[in-house]
């Protein structure tokens, strides 16, 4: 309670900015793009023959049909991965469908359909939801492609953004990480009962 009366106070008790673009924000904050202070991993596709389904080697995503609710399931495995991400990097869907957002669980492999992103101080939940909160501007580029819709790293980069100072970012922070981490585990365990649940059909149907 203490740390979010704090970053309310940051917020809210001080004057707003004179800037003609920015007058509207708090003195501190600023309107800027992804590339000023974000860094982005765009995935790349390693060869076919290294995939397998019996969890040899790194987890390999693809695209968004990897991705759930808010981490993705895992269907494939690459023994030889070109671009790797930690745990807890956003992944953005960069081809059709563009837009949809989950966050690595796991340290992953990700192709082409994938770009991982993550804010330069390392703020996992701060640079997921300030994503999420951009997938409008985002999905705009759903169907610019000829074929289908695609956005690339030079897109991305330039895509305006509102950036706190860093003592927010913190503030934020140590309040939702707790609440993202709480999330990760039940979702892990609720892929744990899944599983369970199958094993257990299987073999009472056989």
């Amino acid at each position: 309670a203490a740390i979010l009366e704090e970053m309310v106070s940051a917020l809210y008790n001080q004057s707003f900015g004179s800037n003609r673009l920015d007058h509207r924000l708090p003195n501190g904050w600023k309107t800027t793009t992804i590339a000023h202070s974000y860094r982005i991993t765009m995935g790349q596709s390693p060869s076919s023959n290294t995939y397998n389904t019996q969890g040899d080697g790194w987890p390999f995503l693809q695209g968004s049909a990897d991705f759930d609710l808010r981490f993705p399931r895992i269907r494939k495995y690459c023994t030889s991965p070109l671009r790797t991400v930690p745990r807890g990097h956003t992944l953005l869907s960069i081809r059709a469908p563009v837009g949809d957002v989950n966050m690595a669980e796991t340290e992953s492999c990700i192709g082409r359909g994938i770009a991982a992103i993550i804010h330069e101080t390392g703020a996992t939940s701060y640079t997921y939801h300030c994503i999420r909160a951009l997938q409008a501007a985002i999905r705009q580029h759903d169907q610019e492609g000829t074929i289908f819709g695609a956005i690339t790293k030079k897109q991305l980069q330039n895509l305006p953004v509102i950036e706190p100072p860093r003592r927010t970012i913190a503030m934020f922070e140590s309040l939702a990480k707790p609440i993202d981490d709480q999330i990760r585990y039940t979702a892990a365990e609720s892929r744990l009962l899944e599983h369970a649940r199958d094993q257990l059909l299987l073999r009472l149907l056989t």
